[in-house]
């Protein structure tokens, strides 16, 4: 009796364990590690860029943008992927699809929000022109819609694991 207890007890601790692992690994795997962060944050800036010109008919600025930093943006596009595919494996491009759609709707829905919203986007467009070579992903991390991405951080995860 007491052996089957036993038995008991250590098979259900090893089952705790092995869940626990599992449910780590995936946690790990469906968060934005700090290194994927700069690839979040400057697609979130061209989105915004995007909706600014489409609403604020500022087009030109916009092309301005897309030609100047087009290396970029492209580099960042792919860590983006790259990051979707960890982070959702075969469903990876619908979720990024679905992330960049959202994204793009958020910012909509701020810029019929906002009474001044052509007036505000003066100084987005003028800051996003002004950004040297290689420093976009700094500039988009200092935006205040910078963390508006609704991914959730490995290291917010790791910090709680922490103190768990």
């Amino acid at each position: 009796m007491k052996a089957d207890r036993r038995k008991r007890t250590v098979s259900a601790a090893i089952a705790v364990v092995a869940t626990l692992s599992i449910t780590g690994e995936a946690m790990a795997a469906a968060c934005l590690k700090p290194s994927e962060s700069a690839a979040v944050s400057a697609r979130l800036f061209q989105t915004e860029l995007m909706v600014a010109a489409l609403t604020c008919q500022r087009r030109g600025d916009y092309n301005t943008f897309i030609r100047q930093f087009g290396s970029e943006l492209a580099s960042h596009g792919k860590q983006l992927k790259a990051t979707f595919n960890r982070m959702y494996g075969a469903n990876g491009t619908t979720q990024l699809n679905r992330f960049v759609t959202r994204l793009a709707n958020e910012a909509s829905l701020r810029s019929l929000q906002s009474t001044d919203y052509c007036g505000t986007t003066d100084a987005l467009f003028a800051g996003a022109l002004a950004v040297k070579s290689g420093k976009l992903s700094k500039v988009a991390a200092t935006q205040t819609f910078s963390t508006d991405h609704g991914l959730p951080s490995c290291a917010v995860e790791e910090r709680v694991a922490q103190i768990k």
